[in-house]
Parts: C-alpha cells; structure tokens; sequence
C-alpha cells in the first residue's frame, strides 16, 4: 500500500457537482495515511467559497459553458478550450496526482482531457439518471464512471460503469435518526444551494394554511429578502416559520425534520435515501433533459416521496400534500418503512477501492 496520495477533483459550478466531490474528498483524508487533494474549477463556481472553507486548495482556469447559453457566448468559450487544456495541463502536471476525479460542470472537461493526454488515470462521478454534455464526452476517455442511477447507464460504455451510489458528506453518512415520527410537525424546506424561487413564492403563499406545523425554510441567498417580503404578505404574524438563507449543519435540520420538501437533484436524493425521511419532491423544471424528473422516480417508485412538477405546482396543491400525508398516518408510515426495502450501498469504499487498483498497479 502506498504510503502518499496525491488526488485532484475537477469540476463543480453547483453544489450537486462539487458537494459529492468534498464528501469524497474527506472522506479521503480520513481513511488513507497522508493525503494531499487539490481542486481545479472556475472563479463563477460554488467552488471558490466551499472548497477553501473545506480546508482544500483551489486553482482556477477560465472556461464556460457551451450548451443552454446564447450563440455569442458558446463561441467565446469555444475559444477558451485549448486555453483552459493547456492550463490545466500545467496544474495537474505541478501537482503530479495518482489519479483525477471529475465532478461535472465546466472545469471537469478540459482537465479531464488533459490528465487522459498526460496518461493519469482518470474518472468521472455521474451523479443524475441523465448526464450532462461534458460527462458524455469524457466517458469515451476515461477508466471509469461511478454512477447513481441505472438509468444513466445507456449512456456509457458497460465496462467502464461502476454502480457506486453518489458520495455524501460524512455528518449525513453518520446521522443517527434519534426517533422515527409519528406525525408531521416539523418540515424542512430548501431548493438546493441557491434556492428555488418559484418554491419560495409558493410555500409564502401557502404558510396560512400550515400555522401548525414548524418550518424551516432554506431561501438561498439572492431570494432571501424577495421571500421574506412574500411572507410578510400573505402571513405576517406568522412564529412557526424559521428563514435562512443556507443551512450549515444540515444533519442536524434533517434530523429535527418530520417531512422534507426540496429539489430532486442526486445528492438531496442520496441524502434521503440515508436519513429515511419522506419528501415532496419538487424537481428543478430546467434540469438538463429534465433529469431531476427521473432522480426523483427513484424514491416515487419506491413509495419513499411524493413528486410534484413545479409546471403543475399551486400553494393549493401543495397544503392538500401536505395534508394528506399528516391526516393519513398509515401512509406517512408506509413511506417510512418503504426507506428499508431501497438498496443499500457502501459508496465511497467501493469507489476508492477501484480507484486503487490503478494507483497500485
């Protein structure tokens, strides 16, 4: 067994890229001797906050995206790419690592390129039921893809696919669920890292009809002061409802909540999973080949959440959900049990335990 590791994350932009990545990451530094990471992203990423604040070192390189913005825009980063290999190409050859890890998002592509072009072993995590552009390209280059859903598997090649499950942070990984609920009294609500305006608008329009329940509420930080104004609206007296703009520990709101109501992105989906909460699954509607919809049929089919398109999404729908599952305490608990019965998987040992076979060859 080697005795140093040098490992580089490529990627993120979101937290459903990067976060997987830190999880891993972490998980890294607790389980091998000596450890040094390094992660390669863009300055407009989540990146530049959360990766230093993880305590790991961060180099830039300048690269965008290509599909879903406007023509003048994916022909000005078109011309970044050779720019953005050859400095990437600096950066992983400085840094000499065993093996690159790519993430998904705009990083992931050129540095992923140039370790394959430097002879690095190299791997991608595929974290949704469909992958995005960059994870399609580089899967024709790399040594492996772990995945988290089957469904993404017709996409690569059938040698190349390890079934990992999605890494999750180590205070998710390890949360002891102090009791299972009864009843629904405590919701959490949140939209991914940057929130999810069209959930905030509707959970203020609907709070005076859930004065009973307690509820936190995740606005992101651009739409905190847009939904605290729509509260004060609809419900101004209201002493049940908590608003923040980004929960830290968020083991610990999991744990006091009795029914979550979110996104549908891999790593919420994961985390569920984990701490056996059933949700009301709200998918991101702009989702690149609407693959939230699909992350989401995984704990639908299970009968582990409730899934409502945000297209057919009303406060009145909503609060009827809602009811519905606090009135139907056999359903509630069905959803429950239902956690028990979902595969489960030791993800980050199975991914560093492929990982070291080409490390160690």
């Amino acid at each position: 067994m080697k005795n140093n590791y040098r490992f580089i994350f490529a990627g993120g932009g979101t937290g459903g890229h990067l976060f997987p990545g830190l999880a891993f990451a972490n998980y890294l530094k607790e389980n091998l001797p000596n450890v040094d990471i390094l992660f390669i992203g863009t300055k407009k990423g989540i990146e530049v906050e959360k990766v230093p604040a993880s305590n790991f070192k961060l180099k830039l390189i300048d690269i965008g995206g290509i599909k879903g913005t406007s023509k003048k825009n994916t022909l000005k980063n078109i011309f970044k790419i050779p720019k953005s290999v050859f400095k990437s190409k600096e950066i992983i050859n400085d840094f000499a690592p065993d093996a690159v890890i790519g993430l998904g998002g705009y990083a992931s592509g050129p540095a992923l390129i140039s370790a394959w072009m430097e002879k690095y072993p190299t791997f991608i995590f595929e974290q949704n039921s469909v992958p995005g552009i960059t994870n399609k390209i580089l899967s024709k280059f790399v040594n492996n893809i772990f995945t988290t859903f089957k469904h993404s598997h017709k996409y690569f090649k059938p040698e190349k696919i390890i079934f990992s499950g999605n890494p999750v942070r180590k205070a998710i990984r390890e949360i002891k669920i102090e009791k299972t609920s009864k009843e629904i009294k405590n919701i959490l609500i949140f939209g991914g890292s940057q929130g999810a305006k069209k959930i905030n608008e509707i959970i203020a329009e609907a709070s005076p009809k859930l004065n009973d329940f307690n509820i936190i509420h995740q606005t992101g930080r651009y739409t905190y002061d847009k939904t605290k104004e729509l509260y004060s609206k609809y419900n101004p007296n209201a002493k049940n409802i908590e608003l923040t703009t980004f929960i830290e520990d968020m083991a610990q709101a999991y744990n006091n909540a009795d029914l979550i109501i979110c996104r549908a992105g891999a790593t919420t989906i994961s985390e569920l999973k984990l701490i056996k909460k059933p949700s009301i699954l709200i998918p991101f509607p702009k989702a690149t080949d609407n693959h939230q919809v699909l992350n989401a049929q995984e704990l639908v089919n299970s009968n582990s959440a409730i899934m409502i398109e945000e297209k057919d999404l009303t406060s009145e729908i909503l609060v009827n959900k809602i009811m519905e599952l606090k009135n139907d305490n056999q359903k509630y608990k069905a959803m429950q049990k239902s956690f028990d019965d979902l595969p489960k998987q030791k993800t980050e040992e199975i991914i560093l335990s492929k990982i070291q076979e080409y490390i160690n060859l």
